[in-house]
């Protein structure tokens, strides 16, 4: 992204002429190159300079961003070296449901460059707290420059702020930071530079490390974006940590056919930059279906649950942690320890007299703690859980598995493993109130199966 600067001391700058297309002579002319300032010469006003930082940089230097070792492998914020303003084909505004009015808060190459595609492609008005707006894009009507801070209230303005916005929290759907707001609107111009007409498939090449739940959520919003271009979502085969034949056998993932190739494909292979900006606006209401699932397995989760649960009234409980507490992952997805999760529990229990604890929980002394806890009182479904002590030497439960089993032992556990996940989430689902203790695929799942039918719910990460 490129800053404007006071000038001062620029002999050394490459010198540019001020223009509407001065940013993209920076990026051609200087950053390919290696250059990070340049003078900009401004015959009709003052001169001032650019400073070039790279994106996923600039996004580091605040504390709100999320240091973990996924984001190091998968960074949230691509390069933007070149991208087409005049391309509407790939321009894409689904941030902006909704919204009628957009704030500002600095003028640089990327809130600029917004604004200008905005009032070309759109009817939103827009308000710059920064007065440099006026050296590329006069006031009118629709742009207006004002030091008077938003109504933060106001569900129709979407603010667009100066700093890294960790959205991946889900806190607030009307904020985005200015790189997000831009990568979300040029998403599609990153990822390929195939004309659209010549798309047939997007390829996602699956991390390793992710479990089910978050390829469903994730494949679920690639599909609702890449479907109004015509483009076929697809996995990459042999990518994910799950044998193809089971995304095939349980679930409705298609993978990507043989005839895909480098003229007819987007290849996803920045898991995270890709999946990030799909997660605001139109995009954060889009969830995988139950519905989706095969039938026959559908039909054997209920048959269970009608002779696990009966008629009785549930709590139902999902605890996160093993591989998420030394993951570090932050935000709402920061897991929650066990000592903070049973008094809630327990005072659930008493003010409303569940019948019983459903525990979904793939922490080993989770579940100990539990059944200590509440005894009889708590069931949970049989499968593989691991202590935070197994976690030492391999950080993820991918990698502890892949140290446990043998490749003929490995596919046969992943399925077993995956089958059983998908009868606790259900389970989770038929309950009458839920509690989890932070944001995770398996949280979205069961809300996806519960279909807004919990009477109470409460995500203990926003409490403690």
């Amino acid at each position: 992204m490129l800053q404007i600067m006071p000038c001062t001391g620029t002999n050394e700058f490459q010198k540019l002429k001020h223009s509407l297309h001065v940013f993209h002579d920076a990026l051609e002319k200087g950053v390919l190159r290696g250059e990070k300032d340049f003078h900009v010469i401004n015959p009709d006003g003052e001169d001032y300079c650019l400073h070039y930082t790279e994106n996923i940089l600039w996004a580091k230097q605040f504390d709100s961003y999320p240091h973990i070792e996924l984001m190091e492998v998968h960074p949230l914020y691509p390069p933007y070296y070149k991208y087409d303003e005049e391309d509407v084909s790939k321009l894409s505004f689904d941030i902006f449901g909704g919204i009628k009015k957009v704030w500002f808060k600095e003028a640089n190459e990327y809130t600029i460059t917004v604004a200008r595609v905005l009032l070309t492609h759109t009817d939103l008005n827009m308000v710059f707290a920064d007065h440099r707006i006026k050296m590329f894009i006069p006031e009118s009507k629709r742009l207006i420059v004002s030091d008077q801070e938003p109504d933060k209230s106001d569900p129709t303005l979407m603010r667009v702020v100066n700093e890294y916005y960790f959205n991946l929290g889900f806190v607030d759907f009307n904020q985005v930071d200015q790189v997000f707001c831009f990568h979300h609107i040029f998403l599609l111009q990153w990822l390929t530079d195939l004309p659209l007409k010549e798309i047939k498939y997007a390829k996602i090449s699956v991390p390793k490390c992710e479990g089910i739940g978050t390829i469903l959520d994730s494949y679920v919003r690639f599909k609702w974006f890449f479907d109004r271009f015509g483009i076929q979502t697809t996995i990459e085969p042999h990518s994910s940590r799950y044998p193809d034949d089971m995304l095939n056998r349980y679930f409705d993932l298609k993978l990507t056919p043989e005839d895909s190739d480098d003229t007819n494909t987007v290849n996803i292979v920045n898991f995270f930059g890709a999946w990030f900006p799909r997660i605001v606006g139109k995009d954060a209401q889009v969830m995988y279906d139950i519905d989706s699932l095969n039938p026959a397995f559908k039909k054997e989760m209920e048959e269970y649950a009608d002779t696990i649960l009966g008629n009785k009234r549930m709590l139902g409980v999902l605890l996160r942690g093993s591989d998420y507490f030394t993951h570090n992952m932050q935000g709402l997805r920061k897991p929650i320890g066990v000592e903070y999760a049973i008094p809630v529990i327990r005072q659930w229990m008493e003010e409303d007299g569940y019948d019983g604890i459903f525990l979904a929980t793939e922490d080993e002394d989770m579940l100990s703690a539990m059944k200590d806890a509440f005894g009889n009182k708590m069931i949970a479904v049989s499968q593989e859980r691991y202590s935070l002590n197994r976690l030492e030497k391999a950080k993820t439960i991918a990698e502890l598995e892949k140290e446990t089993y043998n490749e003929e032992e490995y596919d046969e556990h992943l399925v077993d493993v995956t089958v059983n996940y998908f009868y606790a989430v259900y389970l989770l689902s038929r309950c009458e109130s839920f509690i989890y203790s932070n944001e995770c695929g398996g949280e979205r799942l069961t809300h996806v199966f519960n279909r807004g039918r919990f009477k109470k719910e409460l995500c203990i990460n926003q409490i403690v």
